[in-house]
């Protein structure tokens, strides 16, 4: 991290919002449970081969490539970060595995691209990229360069003349007559992260009207569901979002704050409280429940407890910050 500068993403201001003490545990000490959870790999693997399909669809037009040779392209993309974040090759899976991983397969995967890529077709042949996994740091602040937002939009796109930002994502959550639960489909609005996709991406181009969420459900027998769900926020809900990240990130300065003032081997922490509303979420119970339950002032421990990793969350140092600060 650059000196006296604070770099705030979506992730870590949403972590603070969901439990402060989880955000000391993850982004202050850098700890995180050992393993990574499936769904997480899932969407890491069909981000990569968004990223072919999408980059490569010129070839297609162009009469170089057909869609599906790029299918296979994207496939063995999606299979080598399947594999890099700990997932068995393809041809060492067994029944035991299929079952363990239920819909989040390769197999699901690689029939999930050839619909893909036949349902967006159309969209396919109109866009011109402009950008695949740009990098993004932004003040919060017109008169500081102290505290930046950062983050790294999807695919920057021309659609019919309007910039549109796409971002993609996979979800489980399918309704038994089909297509997407309605509580999902409206979980994007509001939502702080692509709002500040918005945000950022105005200040790198202009106007930029959209954020189309490009949804793909991941579901054992349909693999050909998928959605864009647009997004238009105005002036007015940037200036509100802008708000509101400048004081979440202001709350973890004042926690960070009071901290520093606590002796170590107090019993409370006295910093970062937990918030006990959110020990059982919507997607079970909290990875650092077992800290909290086991240690009620984790500051005092010198290294993370049995099963729990140091593997700091610094994106900073991955989209590389400083060559691409946008200047107040």
């Amino acid at each position: 991290m650059t000196a006296n500068k604070q770099y705030y993403d979506n992730t870590k201001l949403g972590d603070y919002k969901k439990c402060p003490r989880y955000y000391y545990l993850r982004h202050v000490r850098g700890w995180r449970p050992a393993g990574t959870a499936m769904p997480l790999i899932f969407g890491l693997c069909w981000h990569e081969a968004m990223n072919v399909i999408w980059s490569g669809w010129k070839m297609v037009k162009e009469n170089k490539a057909t869609a599906q040779d790029l299918v296979e392209v994207a496939m063995t993309a999606w299979e080598h970060c399947w594999i890099e974040n700990g997932g068995k090759p393809i041809a060492e899976l067994d029944m035991q595995d299929l079952e363990m991983l239920g819909a989040r397969t390769p197999m699901v995967a690689k029939e999930m691209l050839y619909s893909y890529v036949d349902k967006r077709e159309g969209i396919l042949n109109q866009m011109e990229l402009l950008a695949a996994e740009r990098p993004f740091a932004v003040p919060l602040y017109e008169d500081r360069t102290d505290i930046w937002y950062i983050g790294r939009r999807d695919k920057d796109v021309m659609i019919q003349g309007d910039l549109v930002v796409i971002e993609h994502k996979t979800s489980s959550e399918y309704k038994v007559d089909g297509g997407f639960k309605q509580q999902y489909l409206e979980s994007y609005y509001p939502n702080s992260q692509v709002t500040g996709y918005l945000y950022a991406a105005n200040l790198e181009y202009g106007k930029v009207r959209y954020v189309w969420v490009d949804a793909a459900l991941v579901h054992k027998k349909v693999h050909d569901c998928f959605k864009f769900i647009p997004i238009n926020s105005s002036l007015s809900d940037m200036d509100a979002w802008l708000w509101e990240a400048r004081d979440w990130a202001a709350r973890v300065e004042n926690e960070i704050e009071r901290l520093a003032d606590q002796p170590l081997k107090n019993t409370v922490m006295g910093a970062f409280p937990k918030n006990t509303e959110n020990c059982c979420g919507k997607y079970g119970l909290c990875s650092m429940l077992t800290i909290c339950r086991g240690f009620s002032n984790p500051a005092s421990l010198e290294e993370p407890p049995p099963q729990y990793i140091h593997d700091p969350w610094n994106p900073f140092e991955l989209l590389h910050i400083s060559e691409i600060e946008v200047k107040p």
